[in-house]
């Protein structure tokens, strides 16, 4: 049975956004994002008959993006190592919109710091919610491996966050 044009689109409306975030964060890059989204939902549309009788059909599409990234960053890490700039800014109160936009920014950077792997763990997680079970899928490893991978990367970001804390 062909997919339907129409349960395609309201399945990629439904997970484009948070595709689209989940690679920005990933990659660090919005139009790598973007063109990695595309062809996400272009292998999710080839397969979509199959995706969309999954128990989990949201976990295959990370699994997915996430191989797309992986790819892409290990692409890039052997090429010309081009890494977006991120501003350094004042000190200013927490009250200040200003400083909300260099807590967000260090957390950015801190996200870029990571391996691939620990980043993807921790953003599928704690920024879309995926459950241990879900990441493990996703991520293609065992549950108790996922959990062990989400702890380890919250570990090496607290870590990184608490030095570039400490440097500014």
């Amino acid at each position: 049975m062909a997919p339907g044009l129409d349960d395609f689109e309201v399945f990629f409306t439904r997970h484009e956004r948070e595709v689209v975030g989940y690679l920005w964060r990933m990659t660090g890059e919005e139009q790598a994002a973007r063109d990695l989204t595309q062809e996400t939902f272009l292998r999710t549309w080839q397969r979509f008959d199959q995706v969309r009788a999954y128990d989990q059909p949201k976990a295959w599409l990370f699994r997915v993006a996430t191989h797309l990234a992986l790819n892409h960053l290990r692409d890039q890490a052997t090429g010309a190592k081009a890494r977006q700039a991120w501003s350094q800014s004042e000190h200013a109160t927490q009250s200040d919109p200003a400083m909300r936009i260099v807590n967000q920014d260090a957390v950015l950077q801190t996200l870029q710091t990571l391996s691939p792997r620990d980043r993807a763990a921790l953003v599928l997680h704690s920024i879309y919610g995926l459950t241990c079970a879900e990441l493990a899928r996703s991520l293609g490893i065992s549950r108790s491996a996922a959990k062990v991978a989400l702890w380890r990367a919250r570990e090496r970001f607290r870590t990184q966050h608490q030095r570039s804390e400490e440097r500014s």
